[in-house]
């Protein structure tokens, strides 16, 4: 009997061992470059092979790895939905050693890029340490600036990564190299398809920014220790202690207000965002993991204003949101996406900065705190403070019930 139960256990070792071996992924990695009017902006495509040998697919964008999820075969080609954007890549349903394909952004402009199997050659030098630090940049056109941020650097081994950090929230992942006298940081992530190109002389440098297939800026940018931007909090000052008014719409086309059952009496936080934002997806991702955290007294809730011109089309998109991002709380849609409906479904705010805005709401219906902007995971020390900031906050709300 002990023997047999020896050579019982033996064969199930065995069959479990056979199992896992025969389940193992097999993976290809294809390295691409993509044009962009006279530049190119390189990623990475992964194939992955798992059970009932399907295929999976997912977009390497520096540091960040995108699965490209519900892919859809029409031809010999797949469409593959970056993230929870409208823009895709278009490339070979059975991929060889080297292809073609297509990048599409959400206006539906194509961009070619092309994949090869083999490794690109990597630069032998360090990375330049002119190029490491936090810059103060200001774009411009025909002279006019337009726009400020920081930027950020750091090396990692033969890669210079970072991101540019704005009072409104950040360029996400950014990833490129340096030479002697030059650098260049890059990102295709679905919302983004950008790549500066820049060089430094002493202590400050310029550059030029291309996105899409059309747009350029300049810029130029000097080198400082502090992080000189406004505070989020510091905008909507104006509004703390005001009653909470809004209006926005269910999926049946419902009225959804501050006197809504589901939003009545309860302390909140409301997310002002859109699907299209980049930032906004960034912070849809820290609020459905940080809701199994929050105190049971606290209710999240999303107003959506987006591109799609009426009700079943934008819900279509949240609806998109909502299961690739697995969100746990309503989003409702609050109109266009643009800041001044975003101000007519929101009067109570004297203006909507930016895409996305955190409101605080107290259980009596009362503003307590209004942040602009988000800082994602790409800035690091900042998105961490943040994430301290979030909770304590709602900690906050929670010791301010109705009285």
């Amino acid at each position: 009997m002990r023997h047999w139960l020896l050579v019982f256990f033996y064969f199930l070792i065995i069959q479990k061992t056979w199992g896992q071996s025969s389940q193992k992924k097999v993976e290809k990695k294809w390295f691409c470059k993509i044009t962009i009017q006279d530049k190119t902006i390189d990623f990475s495509l992964v194939q992955t092979r798992g059970k009932g040998n399907s295929l999976r697919y997912s977009l390497v964008n520096g540091k960040e790895i995108i699965p490209l999820e519900k892919t859809e075969k029409i031809g010999d080609s797949l469409y593959c939905p970056i993230s929870v954007f409208e823009s895709k890549l278009i490339f070979p349903s059975s991929p060889g050693a080297s292809f073609s394909g297509y990048f599409v952004n959400a206006k539906n402009q194509r961009m070619p890029f092309h994949a090869g199997l083999e490794i690109p050659s990597k630069n032998s030098n360090n990375i330049n340490p002119k190029f490491i630090g936090n810059w103060k940049l200001y774009f411009h056109d025909s002279g006019i600036i337009s726009d400020s941020g920081i930027l950020i650097t750091r090396q990692s081994g033969q890669k210079l990564y970072g991101t540019i950090l704005t009072e409104t929230g950040d360029y996400r992942y950014l990833n490129g190299s340096t030479n002697d006298n030059s650098a260049y940081l890059q990102t295709l992530d679905g919302g983004h398809s950008y790549r500066f190109d820049f060089e430094t002389i002493n202590d400050s440098l310029k550059g030029s920014f291309i996105y899409g297939p059309k747009g350029t800026d300049l810029f130029f940018g000097i080198k400082t220790k502090g992080i000189e931007l406004k505070d989020g909090f510091e905008n909507l000052q104006s509004s703390i202690g005001k009653q909470l008014v809004f209006k926005a719409k269910d999926f049946q086309g419902n009225e959804i207000n501050q006197d809504s059952p589901i939003v009545k009496n309860k302390a909140l936080v409301i997310q002002v965002l859109g699907t299209w934002c980049p930032n906004c997806m960034d912070e849809t991702r820290f609020l459905a993991s940080a809701y199994s955290k929050k105190p049971e007294n606290v209710e999240f809730i999303g107003l959506a204003f987006e591109r799609k011109p009426d009700l079943n089309q934008s819900f279509a998109r949240i609806e998109i949101l909502k299961s690739r991002l697995k969100v746990p709380y309503p989003i409702y849609w609050g109109g266009k996406a643009n800041k001044d409906s975003a101000q007519k479904a929101l009067p109570i705010l004297k203006k909507v900065f930016a895409f996305p805005t955190t409101i605080f709401i107290k259980e009596d219906g009362l503003i307590y705190k209004v942040h602009s902007g988000f800082s994602g995971p790409a800035t690091g020390k900042f998105y961490d403070d943040w994430t301290k900031e979030f909770f304590k906050i709602i900690e906050e709300l929670k010791s301010n019930p109705k009285k």
